[in-house]
């Protein structure tokens, strides 16, 4: 069946169309010329490259140093140092030493007690540092849990390797 194009209707039956009618058209082919494009583009690129100028004042923010003198900066800040002390083997139990006391602190809620009584005799709480200071055996929850007793009793604390 050279020259007809075949095609069922629904009901599937063939229909036969003459030569004239089913003519396919031949896909013209458009081709765009992208050398000429590319040539363009770099034409473009290079002009805004050599007419561009860029100012001066670009990049720099203007800003003051503070000012010398009684401020906030200069509050003398106090440091208590904490010394965490592993004991035993597996290093799952700890002392603590509060501020160079000979007085070994068992439990948290005794480093709570101490850190506490510590809060009450001081003017004023925010110039107070506790200084955690653990042994290199010390796991991490027994530090942490020194840094929740300290911000239970309204102190500061950072950690000193």
């Amino acid at each position: 069946m050279a020259g007809t194009i075949e095609s069922r209707n629904v009901s599937g039956a063939e229909n036969h169309e003459s030569p004239s009618q089913g003519k396919r058209r031949s896909k013209t082919k458009i081709s765009v010329p992208m050398t000429a494009m590319i040539d363009v583009t770099f034409l473009l690129l290079t002009y805004f490259l050599l007419t561009t100028v860029f100012r001066q004042e670009e990049g720099q923010l203007p800003g003051t140093l503070p000012k010398t003198g009684p401020g906030p900066i200069d509050l003398i800040v106090k440091e208590i140092p904490l010394h965490v002390r592993a004991v035993g083997d597996a290093s799952q139990s700890v002392v603590y030493s509060l501020g160079g006391e000979h007085q070994m602190l068992r439990s948290p809620r005794e480093l709570f007690e101490s850190l506490r009584s510590r809060s009450g005799r001081a003017d004023d709480n925010s110039n107070l540092l506790i200084v955690i200071q653990p042994d290199r055996a010390v796991r991490w929850r027994h530090v942490v849990e020194a840094i929740n007793q300290a911000a239970g009793a309204n102190l500061n604390a950072t950690i000193r390797m």
